[in-house]
């Protein structure tokens, strides 16, 4: 089980290394937008890496939440909650399938 644990520690350190921290380590974390993270997720998804760039939104996921709970951030940019809650009350109305909402004009 430790070497599960170190394994998962070191994997996150690489995705912090290498990913994360020379894209956003000079940004304050109130001035990380959603639009910064997808541009970041775009840009390792385009070397073809596309699991690792979900993973990595995943970490900064975690870190927002732990950013949040600490009182250093209000909301957490990795998540659409807006679109999210709109199509919700959506779907409610109309009884469509997820799929046919997503298309609707």
């Amino acid at each position: 089980m430790a070497n599960k644990k170190t394994s998962h520690v070191r994997i996150i350190n690489i995705r912090l290394n290498k990913y994360i921290l020379p894209e956003l380590k000079h940004t304050p974390i109130n001035e990380i937008t959603s639009e910064t993270i997808l541009k970041l997720y775009r840009r390792i998804e385009a070397r073809g890496t596309i699991e690792t760039a979900a993973r990595v939104k995943v970490v900064i996921g975690q870190i927002f939440e732990y950013v949040i709970a600490t009182d250093r951030a209000e909301n957490d940019p990795t998540t659409p909650h807006a679109v999210v809650r709109c199509a919700l009350k959506f779907s409610t109305l109309v009884f469509c399938r997820p799929g046919e909402i997503r298309y609707t004009e």
